[in-house]
């Protein structure tokens, strides 16, 4: 997040979003190179990653900062776009 320029992000992106977002889209990535859709096939229930969504902890951190899932989204894709340019995706 050091690396990325936080003023495409607008002055009505709060840094709390952009943190939260860029959250997001790091741990879900990250799970998504571990756990290929080919792959989830052959795991139990119990070991099927979960998506940051559905973790309670995220969730409740969501709402004390009052993100919308609505807002998580539309910052996801610019924190999303502004990694692309970091190279952030392939160099991991």
């Amino acid at each position: 997040m050091a690396t990325m320029n936080l003023d495409r992000f607008g002055r009505q992106k709060r840094l709390g979003k952009v943190a939260l977002a860029t959250i997001k889209v790091a741990v879900e990535w990250d799970r998504s190179r571990r756990f290929p859709d080919e792959g989830l096939s052959d795991l139990e229930e119990d070991d099927l990653p979960t998506r940051m969504l559905d973790e309670s902890d995220y969730r409740e951190i969501l709402d004390q900062q009052d993100v919308s899932k609505a807002d998580l989204y539309s910052v996801s894709q610019l924190v999303k776009r502004e990694l692309k340019k970091e190279e952030f995706f392939q160099s991991r």
